[in-house]
Formats: structure tokens, sequence, C-alpha cells
């Protein structure tokens, strides 16, 4: 599908069908994302705290020479919470995928879900983006990242409506092959 459509792309004058097949796998990724609540922060949400934190200091010490130690606080605080996010750059996404999940699931998620958000959403989103930056792409990358998502999609959408199940059954004191298939 991914090659036929980049193919098509080509015959119409395109110049880079494989960066615009991948170019609409982020954006799909960037769809399924904007699902989780936009007050999930990211380096984004840092980066203008520090900004603000700044501004604010500079205004006050060119008033009258001083910086109030509450003021300093908070654009220390600013800093550290920037610091965190530069060191964790997928922080953001990965928070969103959990959101998603745990709102389907009604579990929390443990430290095997998140390296398993990390080490496929994070990867598919960083390396569309780069073809959305400039990068270039190959027929057989684009079909690996376009399968991917597809199947981390797939895997994301049957959570929809089994989430209830599969946490009846994470409780249950006695699963069997019958409770998980429904049968009685």
């Amino acid at each position: 599908m991914i090659v036929g459509s980049a193919v098509r792309f080509r015959c119409f004058g395109g110049s880079a069908p494989y960066e615009v097949a991948q170019s609409c796998c982020r954006g799909a990724i960037n769809s399924i994302l904007n699902l989780a609540p936009t007050d999930i922060e990211g380096i984004e949400a840092a980066r203008d705290a520090v900004t603000d934190a700044a501004k604010s200091a500079v205004a006050v010490c060119r008033a009258d020479g001083s910086v109030p130690q509450g003021l300093l606080d908070e654009l220390a605080a600013a800093v550290d919470a920037l610091r965190a996010e530069e060191a964790n750059p997928v922080g953001r996404r990965i928070r969103q995928i959990g959101h998603l999940v745990q709102e389907l699931t009604r579990q929390e998620r443990g430290l095997a879900e998140v390296e398993a958000v990390r080490s496929s959403w994070t990867r598919f989103y960083r390396d569309t983006s780069g073809v959305v930056h400039g990068s270039g792409a190959t027929p057989e990358q684009s079909r690996e990242r376009f399968e991917g998502v597809v199947a981390a999609f797939e895997q994301l959408a049957g959570l929809f409506g089994r989430g209830e199940r599969l946490r009846q059954l994470a409780l249950s004191e006695q699963p069997s092959r019958a409770r998980l298939t429904g049968a009685r």
C-alpha cells in the first residue's frame, strides 16, 4: 500500500514519495496522541515556564536591583523541570500513550509497559519526525515504519472495548481459558 501510494505520488510529479508517506504516518501518530488530554506537559511547557520565570526575574531586577527569593526559587524549579524533560525528550509522548492505555484498561502502567511504549511509539514518532524535518527515506524504511505504526494502532485500538474485560481477568482469582474467551 505505502509503496503503491509512493509510486502514484511520483507519477504526479512528487519528488519525495516515501518521505510523504512517512509524513502521513507521523500525522496519524499525532492524531492518536492528541486523544490524550492537552494538559499533559512536555518540553515545550517546561521551556515556556523557564522563559516566563526568567522574564519575571529580569523585570523585578531591573526595577529595584534585586530578585526576591520566591521568584528565584520559581526560576530554579522551572530550570530543574526543563532539565528533567531534556533528559527524557520522549517523556510527553510516553505520558500521552500511557494515559490512553490507562483510560482503556483502568490499570497503572508498569515498567514493562513504559519500556514497550518507549521502544515502539516513540521510535515511530522520532523516525517519522526525522523524515518530516529533512531526512530521506527508502521504500523499505517507509514500509517498515508504516507496518509498525499500523501494528501499534491495532494493538491500541484492540484495547477499546476490551479494557473492562482485561481488568476483570486480571483481578480474577482463577483465570481460565473459558473466562478468557468469554465462554461460560
